[in-house]
């Protein structure tokens, strides 16, 4: 232990050996003391506390720079248990009462090299590796939490990385993909807004895409998968229940040039037997009321003949 009295204080420099010869560098171990019949000790890195005018010191943990090959990784982790939970590993940034709160940044590594990817920023959950009843940990991201009467809760907001070259390709995508089973069913995704408190709303689901200075802009599919033994899965649009039952409208897009979208219903085609039928119809009245009205027609214009109303059958072969 240094101690300093006036000025700036003393410095501790730990450093191993070097060497000029084709050979590694000497290494620096640091480790607790060991415990044969109890814990072992702890190891605490931690600078000192400020003083009244200033900001506590900084911790800093990093590799060398190489000028032919890898520069050296940075392993955190914990310890194996043999009869107990592996060691929880925590990263926190501090409190504080001015300002925003600290941020916490993780960013992987960046490469110069042409058509090569940067490094790859992986979270996943723990495995659950046990014979028969294995469950595999879950990945949370949560917004922080806010207290107040007019606060707001924190934001979630994942973004593809962007193309800032003027002659570069697409944005990066984002794919949201729910975990494989080889012998049962695939996990479900869920979007869900959380339900109102006692003087709100609950908040929307919105589903876009952006909008394109040149070209087309993106489409939005909403498409079930295949069965290759069964029936295909359904895709189900419902309000749910209120004093007054909302709406489902269908819109196509507005031209300010050519024609307006087109709104096409199209049941599906049977290979080896009948294509799908087609329902239109109100449901039927409560015990006060009358059933609701069905109301077909085409729009109005200010030059020319307004849209005709066609209904047919298709033709028939053999029938």
């Amino acid at each position: 232990r240094l101690s300093s009295g006036t000025g700036v204080g003393s410095n501790i420099e730990l450093r191993a050996g070097s060497t000029t010869d084709n050979a590694s560098g000497g290494k620096l171990l640091m480790s607790s003391g060991f415990s044969m019949p109890t814990s072992s000790g702890d190891v605490r890195l931690e600078t000192a506390n400020a003083g009244n005018n200033g900001y506590s010191g900084m911790l800093e943990f990093r590799t060398g720079t190489t000028n032919s090959g890898n520069s050296g990784a940075i392993a955190v982790s914990s310890g194996n248990a043999a009869d107990g939970r592996g060691g929880e590993i925590t990263v926190t940034a501090g409190t504080g009462d001015s300002g925003t709160g600290g941020n916490l940044k993780l960013t992987a590594g960046v490469t110069s090299e042409g058509y090569k990817s940067g490094g790859v920023a992986s979270l996943s959950g723990g495995s659950g590796t046990h014979a028969t009843g294995g469950i595999g940990g879950a990945v949370s991201i949560a917004g922080g939490a806010a207290l107040g009467s007019i606060a707001t809760g924190g934001a979630v907001e994942i973004k593809g990385g962007a193309n800032s070259n003027d002659n570069g390709q697409t944005g990066g995508a984002i794919s949201l993909k729910s975990g494989a089973s080889s012998f049962s069913t695939s996990g479900e995704i869920t979007f869900a807004t959380a339900d109102s408190g006692a003087n709100g709303i609950s908040g929307d689901i919105q589903v876009a895409t952006g909008v394109s200075s040149f070209g087309d802009s993106g489409d939005v599919k909403i498409v079930s998968g295949r069965s290759a033994v069964a029936f295909a899965g359904e895709i189900e649009i419902r309000n749910g229940q209120g004093v007054s039952g909302g709406n489902i409208n269908i819109d196509a897009g507005i031209a300010t040039t050519n024609s307006g979208g087109a709104v096409n219903i199209k049941s599906g085609y049977g290979a080896a037997s009948s294509s799908g039928q087609i329902f239109m119809q109100t449901s039927n009245a409560g015990t006060t009321g009358v059933s609701g009205h069905m109301n077909f027609k085409t729009g109005t214009t200010s030059n020319g003949d307004s849209g005709s109303i066609y209904l047919s059958t298709g033709n028939a072969n053999n029938g």
